[in-house]
């Protein structure tokens, strides 16, 4: 589903457990598992990528420990979740004034690539 997403720009959750269910009787029977579904969706397309692989985990917890200081004396030192929090807090106080899901989408990949540049330059 989210390949589609990504791909087409579009959505048929119905259609795919329509096709889950000739693998598997009964699946989602209710009402709040079709809402799991989008929710789970929805949180997926608005949270990105998060994943860290296998291979690269243990220089992501150095980076996440690691004290970084800034090229600014006057700035603190801080650490990469630090960093990172300060990134989604920034994204989420932008993101939560605008009320079309459309704009929020745009204005979070606009976003996220901005804020990614500008940690890599605090850096």
């Amino acid at each position: 589903m989210l390949d589609r997403i990504q791909h087409e720009q579009t959505l048929d959750v119905y259609g795919h457990v329509t096709c889950l269910r000739a693998q598997r009787n009964y699946m989602v029977q209710t009402e709040d598992q079709y809402v799991f579904i989008y929710e789970a969706l929805l949180d997926a397309v608005e949270s990105g990528n998060t994943e860290v692989p296998a291979d690269s985990l243990y220089l992501h917890v150095q980076h996440l420990t690691t004290l970084y200081v800034a090229d600014d004396p006057r700035q603190p030192a801080v650490t990469g979740m630090e960093l990172e929090f300060k990134v989604c807090m920034c994204i989420w106080n932008i993101y939560r004034r605008f009320s079309n899901r459309t704009v929020k989408m745009l204005l979070m990949a606009v976003l996220l690539q901005t804020v990614t540049l500008s940690l890599i330059s605090y850096l």
